[in-house]
């Protein structure tokens, strides 16, 4: 894998957690209803860093068919197990290197993943999917950290302006490399995509930590 792709700290966080979370994200949930026509004959649903398959049951509801790619080869085993009708549809590999489907996709879906990785490994995973992506099909991205999540001003410099790194304490300790967006960075990486919906979320935390301010970006684009 590449030096700025997948982080291997997620190898040892799965191995690490004791539970997974078993229920979608609501964000994701309500893009997916909002944005696509998930309900035509032959929809095809790409994750990107599907995790422990949070977002599968949910798809597997919908009736579409489903890929993941996750850099981690112990999650992707666990899922294997849980799914083995996927097995074939479930894949360990680095998103920011290659796609290792022939198929294409009406929904590229990435929740949380995009964004833990610096500038150079992000451009090559949105080419990536932008190329297998139907045209007229979807990309939808929820939680790109902001500029304006207290994190970005602490951890260690990366490889580029907006990315940071070796997080000690926080929301991302030991998590590797974290990406953080601003509107015009967004509107930069995006740009093969024509963006239908870029919403800001800030939610500040006054108690116990005073001040800890969280801050992500969710968008929908359309090649």
């Amino acid at each position: 894998m590449a030096e700025d792709g997948f982080s291997m700290e997620w190898e040892r966080l799965w191995k690490e957690r004791d539970s997974y979370a078993k229920w979608p994200w609501s964000d994701v949930v309500s893009a997916v209803h909002r944005h696509t026509d998930h309900d035509t004959e032959e929809f095809a649903v790409l994750e990107l860093g599907c995790g422990a398959g949070t977002n599968l049951p949910f798809f597997l509801d919908l009736d579409v068919e489903y890929y993941g790619i996750e850099g981690s080869e112990y999650i992707v085993n666990e899922l294997h197990d849980q799914y083995p009708d996927l097995e074939n549809q479930l894949v360990s590999a680095d998103f920011t290197e290659e796609i290792p489907f022939s198929s294409s996709f009406d929904l590229v879906l990435d929740r949380g993943s995009v964004t833990a990785n610096s500038e150079s490994g992000i451009r090559r995973a949105l080419s990536l999917a932008y190329d297998q992506l139907v045209s007229g099909g979807r990309i939808i991205s929820i939680d790109l950290v902001s500029t304006e999540h207290t994190e970005f001003r602490r951890g260690e410099s990366g490889p580029d302006e907006y990315t940071r790194k070796g997080f000690d304490s926080g929301q991302f300790e030991k998590m590797g490399t974290i990406h953080f967006w601003d509107r015009e960075h967004i509107i930069d990486l995006f740009a093969d995509f024509d963006l239908i919906s870029l919403e800001h979320t800030r939610t500040e935390q006054h108690y116990p930590a005073d001040d800890y301010v969280r801050a992500t970006w969710n968008l929908v684009g359309k090649k």
